[in-house]
């Protein structure tokens, strides 16, 4: 992990993440908020990429980008299982290009995201 003062409260944040992904991915269809089932896919991967690449440290990256594909297509076969949802190849495509282009964008530019928002609070070590 990356020397973070609130370590507790980004990891917290980012399991509430992951469970909003998961309910949203479980709890019946409903309309995506960003008008495209697989738009909304790829942006959810590439947001928990982005916010577990700012807790981590670089040479984690492959672990957290396992994790999530894990995630994604664990989701993708719960969903087969249930009669109000589907399973769809292309929905884990998607959800594997966030996770890409999130660890990608996290590697080249947004991995300290969290250390920069610490520095730049009250108080901050």
């Amino acid at each position: 992990m990356r020397p973070l003062q609130y370590r507790t409260i980004w990891l917290a944040g980012g399991i509430l993440l992951v469970l909003a992904v998961i309910l949203g991915s479980v709890a019946p269809s409903v309309r995506t908020p960003l008008g495209n089932d697989k738009l909304t896919h790829l942006t959810a991967y590439l947001a928990l990429a982005v916010w577990f690449g700012g807790v981590y440290r670089p040479a984690r990256y492959p672990w957290v980008a396992a994790a999530l594909l894990a995630l994604g297509g664990g989701i993708e076969l719960v969903q087969g299982m249930l009669s109000y949802r589907s399973m769809e190849i292309a929905d884990m495509v998607a959800n594997s290009i966030g996770v890409l282009a999130g660890i990608l964008l996290s590697w080249i530019l947004l991995g300290s995201w969290c250390q920069w928002i610490e520095a730049r609070l009250p108080g901050s070590r």
